[in-house]
């Protein structure tokens, strides 16, 4: 009987997703929303500094210029701003779960979301609280009037265009490379 216990619990376990696989990679493209001169990534449900269920961490996304919203910005949203992150295609269809992140609505916004929890927060709760959004309660914003509770926003700059110039550049020339010498 007791081995039969332990299977059960090791195939219960390997059953589980793992969200600590795309907890230290890039957050995906569509996973998070460009406004207003910034990339804005949805993180969790919580302060970055903790203060309800899990704490955010930047020590694998910094590295792509992640970072905390100021106050400056993070005060300058709409207040709309939830519905920001509802488009077709985004990273968490709509009632589901993303498959690379493990991130989810803790309620269903109703469509396709961009939820980037599973890349900031890890472990067991990779979920962006869509009510909780949809109020305003975002963590900094000085009118949450719950200031220990909120939705962590994520931001790092938008790629400037002479960066991708650049690139662009590069390519055509590789492109143009391997035309002479390969052909």
């Amino acid at each position: 009987m007791r081995k039969i216990f332990v299977l059960l619990v090791l195939v219960t376990l390997m059953a589980l997703p793992s969200f600590a696989a795309y907890y230290d990679q890039p957050v995906a493209s569509n996973a998070y929303i460009t406004w207003s001169g910034l990339e804005w990534a949805w993180g969790g449900p919580c302060p970055y500094s903790g203060g309800c269920y899990v704490t955010g961490d930047l020590s694998y996304q910094s590295q792509f210029g992640w970072r905390l919203p100021t106050s400056t910005e993070i005060n300058s949203i709409p207040t709309n701003f939830a519905s920001f992150f509802l488009f077709p295609g985004a990273n968490v269809p709509n009632g589901g779960t993303d498959p690379l992140s493990g991130s989810f609505f803790s309620i269903s916004p109703g469509a396709d979301g961009a939820c980037a929890a599973g890349y900031f927060v890890a472990g067991a709760f990779p979920w962006c609280d869509w009510t909780d959004g949809q109020s305003g309660y975002w963590a900094g914003l000085s009118s949450n009037p719950y200031p220990f509770f909120g939705e962590q926003l994520y931001v790092r700059p938008v790629p400037e265009p002479a960066s991708l110039a650049l690139l662009s550049s590069g390519l055509l020339g590789l492109g143009a490379l391997r035309r002479r010498f390969f052909n």
